[in-house]
C-alpha cells in the first residue's frame, strides 16, 4: 500500500513469500468507464509494488512478502468487436499493461489462461514450493504494510 495503493490480485505463496502474481481482467462488462478506472488504480499499485516491493493480504488475513520484481501476468477476455467503446478501452489498458514502470508480462487472452498457469508453478517451484498454497488477496505495494 505504498502511498496508500492496493489492488486485488491472485498469487502463488511459498514459505511467507509471494512466488508469482495474476491478474484477470473481463472487457464483456457495462460499465467501461469503471473498468478503465479499475485498471488505472491496479497499474498504480503495481508501480508502487515495482518501485520497492511490498505486501500481499490473504483473504484469511496476515501479510506475504512480495518482491518487486515478482512475476506477474495478466489474462484477459477480448471486448466484442461490436463494442466501440469496450474497444478503447482495452486499447488503453493495454498501454497501462504494456508500461515500463508496470512490468506485467505476459499478457494473454483467456484461451492462453494455461500457460500462466504453468509459468506460476514454475516460479513456485523455483522458489522451492509444491504447489502448498495459492490465494486470492490485496496486493499492498509498501512494505510493512498489511490491509
Amino acid at each position: 500500500d505504498a502511498g496508500g495503493y492496493g489492488a486485488p490480485m491472485d498469487f502463488v505463496v511459498h514459505d511467507g513469500a509471494a512466488a508469482f502474481l495474476a491478474h484477470c481482467w473481463s472487457f464483456r462488462v457495462r460499465g467501461k468507464r469503471r473498468l478503465l478506472n479499475d485498471i488505472q488504480s491496479w497499474a498504480w499499485a503495481v508501480r508502487s509494488l515495482r518501485t520497492g516491493g511490498g505486501t500481499l493480504s490473504p483473504g484469511g488475513g496476515g501479510a506475504v512478502e512480495a518482491p518487486k520484481d515478482i512475476g506477474l501476468a495478466v489474462v484477459y477476455v477480448p471486448p466484442d468487436t461490436a463494442d466501440a467503446e469496450a474497444g478503447e478501452a482495452f486499447a488503453t489498458a493495454m498501454g497501462a499493461f504494456g508500461d515500463p514502470d508496470v512490468q506485467a508480462g505476459p499478457v494473454v487472452p483467456y484461451t492462453e489462461a494455461g500457460g500462466i498457469a504453468g509459468r506460476a508453478l514454475s516460479a513456485l517451484s523455483a522458489a522451492g514450493g509444491a504447489g502448498r498454497r495459492s490465494d486470492r488477496g490485496d496486493a499492498r505495494a509498501a512494505a510493512g504494510e498489511a490491509s
